[in-house]
């Protein structure tokens, strides 16, 4: 049976964002109401598909469409960090051609000559098949960049957590260090507070978070329950934070970690982490995402050292491009 891809329309966004939710590997960043944050700014690109077979949805795909130097260039994702296919199942190897050769059909009608995507890592999969990655890679496409996030498997029967267990007992420690001197925890803290550290931390290196506060917000209105922010408290006054987005209901990550460059001795940081992981395992998820830990391929050894003392493993971030011959 063959594949037949189209344009979706907005009046069928609950059926997308249910099919995503209850995918192989869908994410959140797959999800309309997430990527609605960016109000108009990619109004006029999006074209997201929707791949039938017969009459049954197979697969979405999110996507924006851009025209750069005079080329058609399509981006899954765009202005989020997973996209690609994201399928009721995974896919075997006659189905994966087949959806892979559909959709490069219906880009070529558009008139589009390059497509970047850039998959899920294997944790986020219900169940993880590299098949489809065989098949683009058949189908002309280049594996263009590896980067590493840093993982924390949650599951007591998985070996990987052996790590987590092991490295977790100095955290403990020093998250009844912070206890002691009166840090406290304020789950779900109101957005500001916790964009009070950010800037801080971000101001240390010189640089700019991914989002805006506003961006931030819009985000944590439309999807509060997968959009939040904890933050440590000390004498009344934040000195850490972290911002979490729940990536789907195998893994929960955090997007940003934070602390005041000059209460890092309070050791809110470690605290805010250590009852992170100890309350995901508890909400059932089997992974902890710490986030990338390296840029284009390069390692950052003070990221990947941090990361590691939780009991963090590297998992690839793989990014495909096809590019149209001629």
């Amino acid at each position: 049976m063959k594949f037949k891809v189209e344009k979706f329309q907005s009046s069928q966004s609950h059926r997308w964002n249910d099919f995503v939710d209850n995918s192989n590997e869908g994410t959140l960043f797959h999800r309309l109401d997430f990527l609605a944050y960016h109000g108009e700014k990619f109004c006029k690109n999006e074209h997201h598909l929707m791949i039938h077979k017969g009459q049954a949805v197979h697969a979405v795909m999110p996507l924006a469409i851009f025209d750069e130097n005079g080329r058609r260039i399509a981006r899954s994702p765009y202005g989020a960090s997973y996209g690609g296919p994201a399928f009721s199942k995974p896919q075997n190897y006659h189905d994966s051609h087949g959806v892979v050769e559909a959709i490069l059909e219906y880009l070529k009608s558009q008139g589009v000559g390059e497509l970047t995507l850039i998959l899920p890592t294997s944790v986020c999969y219900r169940r993880y098949s590299e098949t489809l990655r065989l098949v683009l890679l058949e189908q002309g496409f280049q594996c263009i960049n590896r980067d590493i996030s840093s993982v924390v498997c949650l599951e007591k029967n998985n070996p990987a957590s052996k790590e987590m267990t092991s490295r977790v007992r100095n955290t403990a420690r020093k998250a009844r260090k912070a206890r002691e001197i009166g840090v406290d925890v304020v789950r779900h803290a109101p957005i500001a507070d916790f964009w009070e550290v950010l800037e801080m931390t971000f101001a240390k290196y010189s640089s700019k978070p991914t989002h805006t506060l506003a961006e931030f917000q819009r985000l944590h209105e439309r999807n509060s329950e997968r959009v939040y922010v904890d933050i440590a408290t000390l004498d009344g006054c934040p000195v850490a934070g972290v911002g979490y987005f729940v990536i789907n209901q195998n893994v929960n990550s955090s997007f940003y970690l934070c602390q005041d460059p000059q209460k890092q001795q309070a050791q809110g940081l470690s605290l805010l982490i250590y009852e992170a992981l100890e309350r995901a395992q508890k909400e059932g998820f089997r992974w902890f995402d710490f986030g990338t830990s390296s840029a284009q391929m390069q390692g950052r050894p003070n990221i990947f050292r941090f990361k590691e003392s939780f009991g963090a493993i590297g998992v690839f971030r793989e990014t495909y491009v096809w590019r149209q011959p001629g």
